[in-house]
């Protein structure tokens, strides 16, 4: 789908249910799986975010390591293919992770 994720994710709130397992609070499951694969020439994700659905993941973007602790990023492509950047934020040692749309900081 894609298409509104950015506004889904703005200000969503996730408290961890098992290892790596998210749950919001309308109870729909999320998955932070850590990314097992070497990526050439290019920052690599640490994790990848899906949704879960019917049991089948559905992506929703790589989760990136920042310089600033307790703060990891992520972006997702908006309907007119511009990617929209989030902040992670990690709250104690990731019982609950809130993302939240990144203002300009240009």
């Amino acid at each position: 789908k894609g298409v509104g994720m950015e506004s889904e994710l703005d200000g969503l709130l996730l408290n961890r249910t098992g290892a790596g397992m998210y749950t919001d609070p309308e109870g729909v499951l999320y998955r932070l799986v850590p990314v097992d694969r070497a990526y050439s020439g290019k920052k690599a994700p640490r994790y990848y975010l899906q949704r879960l659905q019917e049991g089948r993941a559905q992506y929703i973007s790589g989760v990136f390591q920042t310089n600033k602790p307790g703060i990891m990023s992520l972006d997702v492509r908006d309907e007119l293919g511009v990617k929209i950047y989030f902040n992670l934020y990690v709250k104690g040692d990731g019982e609950s992770l809130l993302i939240m749309r990144r203002k300009n900081e240009k």
